[in-house]
């Protein structure tokens, strides 16, 4: 199991008996991981999403959790696609234009925040060139660029609107 943006690797405890990694470009995240997890910690990895430092088909499960906004969206999600095993699931949870909708209630500095991030989202969607910076990804367009390197959706859950979460596995 790989989990790419893994912080302090929170997500990776159920899998403790199975092999898994966790890779974030934040030193700090990762040492609180290894705080976290004491002598059983995984391995855990800086490493840039884009560039996957693993063989192909090297997991049965990638998971990538509320991080995918501040990647390279295209270039992340090949890179997990080429990592998953022939049979494997790729788990994604993304931030919806509605998490920003809301986010932008939280007072002066999140509206600012939130309308960058909406306007580079909406390049993104309407160009399918991502700009610098944080976006917003929608379950069609993730999708669409999930069938675009090989993998399918076999289902979308919106029990949180604004952040939903996707699994793909390979066509």
């Amino acid at each position: 199991m790989l989990d790419v943006g893994c912080g302090a690797g929170q997500e990776l405890l159920p899998y403790l008996g199975a092999r898994c990694v966790g890779i974030d470009l934040r030193r700090s995240g990762l040492v609180e991981g290894r705080e976290l997890f004491g002598p059983r910690a995984p391995p855990f990895l800086i490493a840039s999403a884009e560039a996957l430092p693993f063989e192909a088909g090297a997991f049965d499960v990638v998971l990538c959790r509320l991080a995918l906004p501040y990647m390279d969206v295209k270039c992340a999600l090949s890179e997990m696609a080429r990592v998953l095993a022939r049979h494997g699931a790729l788990v994604v949870q993304i931030h919806h234009l509605r998490y920003y909708l809301r986010r932008g209630l939280d007072g002066p500095l999140a509206v600012v925040h939130a309308a960058r991030v909406i306007a580079r989202g909406a390049a993104f969607e309407l160009t399918g060139r991502q700009p610098q910076g944080e976006v917003f990804q929608l379950v069609g367009s993730t999708r669409r660029m999930l069938m675009a390197v090989g993998l399918a959706v076999v289902e979308v859950d919106e029990a949180d609107r604004g952040a939903p979460i996707v699994l793909a596995t390979r066509r």
